[in-house]
């Protein structure tokens, strides 16, 4: 944007000798149709680049800037940290730095990618909703759950894409620009706090403990828990039950899955799992595990298993920790020990579409699809 600022007022821009500071493989053929137009006139260039390429919703807003700013900005210096602001709003960034005349004006000037043809945006637009995260949300709530069909039918507006791979790797992919939403089935970290993350909270989930349905254990405490997922406590007869092998099966180790985490922190007091656990990357399919086997268990958020088909719905149960079941009340008074936010999570302030997101999961519309695996946080 700032070059067609600066080619507007006549200045002579020698385009071979532009130097890119930002990798990208598309940047020089774009170049190369800049120089076409070098010696022509300036403004008419400037018109035939917006008539030919600006087809979004944007375009009224820069053709507006231009018209206002293009024949009487002075200083480029003065505009630099509007312009900033603006391309920081609307991504998609290069930065050039320029000579003019042979002399080195030392100027850094942003231009706007979408004034490329055809360059596919570095970050994803401000208005694309695209999410990554948490299989809790983003199978119980949005997939399943129904959310998406629900917001696309109210507003029209479609997510271009949703992945799962859980909360760590979706705040990872929301950092570096590469998703709009994340899903937090935890609490945000002080240091994801630090780079502005502000986590929406949608609903409660409870962390259940599954086993199979012709296990005779109904309850098991804290310190038992601990036990089994550190290796300590391996046949179920030490808690209660039959005189068989305790065979745990969890999410996949390293991947900073948020129920593993939770888990971890609310009932074994951060004590490292033991090695050796059956390991399977969707929580649904640990739940179909226990239904498949008599001395399994698992602790899987309690929504899930509402993704798991009727009939091995019916080959699993849950048991009370420390004699508290999973309750709503108990969900949302604390009083159940694994119990934890919903969060839907964005990079500062949401805007646009995901603004119109987060406020939809919120209304009682909203709220109603929460309510139908989790404990909503408005009735």
């Amino acid at each position: 944007m700032a070059i067609w600022l600066v080619l507007a007022r006549g200045v002579a821009i020698n385009l071979n000798e532009v130097e890119t500071f930002t990798v990208n493989p598309l940047l020089q053929s774009k170049l190369t149709f800049l120089k076409f137009f070098q010696g022509n006139n300036q403004s008419s260039c400037v018109n035939k680049i917006f008539r030919d390429n600006f087809h979004s919703h944007y375009s009224f807003q820069f053709r507006a800037f231009l018209t206002s700013y293009y024949r009487t900005i002075i200083d480029v210096d003065k505009y630099l940290d509007g312009i900033l602001k603006l391309c920081l709003e609307y991504a998609g960034v290069f930065i050039i730095k320029f000579y003019s005349g042979g002399r080195v004006m030392k100027k850094i000037l942003v231009l706007f990618a979408f004034l490329f043809i055809g360059i596919p945006f570095i970050a994803y637009g401000q208005d694309e909703l695209t999410y990554s995260g948490s299989s809790t949300i983003g199978m119980s709530v949005l997939q399943e759950g129904g959310a998406l069909k629900a917001f696309e039918a109210q507003t029209g507006l479609k997510f271009k894409s949703v992945e799962i791979p859980g909360s760590g790797k979706g705040i990872k992919a929301l950092l570096e620009g590469k998703v709009t939403l994340a899903g937090a089935s935890r609490a945000l970290e002080a240091g994801e706090k630090k780079e502005k993350l502000i986590g929406h909270t949608i609903g409660y989930d409870a962390i259940a403990v599954f086993v199979h349905k012709n296990n005779p254990v109904k309850n098991l405490t804290k310190e038992q828990l601990k036990g089994i997922f550190t290796g300590q406590i391996k046949n179920w007869k030490e808690v209660g039950g039959k005189d068989s092998p305790i065979t745990p099966n969890t999410e996949i180790a390293g991947q900073q899955r948020a129920t593993m985490l939770a888990f971890q922190e609310m009932a074994m007091d951060k004590a490292p799992y033991a090695k050796g656990f059956k390991e399977i990357d969707l929580p649904r399919d640990q739940i179909v595990d226990v239904a498949k086997n008599e001395n399994s268990l698992c602790t899987v958020s309690f929504g899930l298993l509402a993704a798991v088909s009727a009939d091995l719905k019916n080959k699993v149960k849950t048991v009370t920790v420390n004699g508290t079941e999973p309750s709503d009340k108990n969900i949302q008074s604390g009083a159940y020990l694994i119990s934890r936010p919903l969060l839907l999570v964005t990079k500062g302030l949401p805007k646009d579409d995901v603004k119109k997101f987060i406020g939809f999961m919120l209304s009682r519309e909203g709220q109603e699809i929460v309510n139908k695996n989790f404990v909503p946080v408005r009735r």
